[in-house]
């Protein structure tokens, strides 16, 4: 099954403390900025192996920390489950898109999306993860 490396900035800038606070999310390699409108959003990492992201939950495949410096820490989510993780971020506004492909960055910025987005969503996501894991 492929993955797709999803970095959010939820470690303390301090200290490098996990802070259950997410600010900042990257996907793939700079594929999709998005940056947080107003405060950070809960993130808990629960113990079987999923991410509860303001009160919705995604089971990850593997999770790393201090992904590029201490404040990122990078999950591993199915393709299937990181479109619905960025759908549910869209539907939901939490954040601003600040950088990414042509074609997600206008996308983010509809105000709803539509099955054939969703579907565009997936097949860049997909060769995205084909992109990343030649590059690895």
């Amino acid at each position: 099954m492929t993955s797709l490396p999803i970095d959010m900035a939820c470690n303390d800038p301090d200290n490098g403390l996990f802070a259950g606070r997410v600010e900042q999310i990257s996907i793939g390699s700079a594929f999709l900025e998005l940056t947080i409108r107003r405060d950070p959003i809960r993130l808990v990492e629960l113990p079987d192996g999923r991410l509860r992201i303001a009160r919705r939950v995604f089971p990850i495949t593997a999770s790393a920390e201090w992904v590029g410096n201490w404040c990122w820490n990078r999950y591993w989510l199915d393709l299937e489950q990181a479109v619905k993780l960025l759908v549910w971020l869209h539907q939901r506004r939490f954040f601003n898109c600040d950088e990414g492909e042509e074609r997600l960055f206008n996308l983010w910025r509809k105000a709803a999306l539509e099955e054939a987005d969703v579907g565009l969503f997936r097949r860049l996501f997909e060769k995205e993860a084909i992109h990343i894991g030649r590059a690895a």
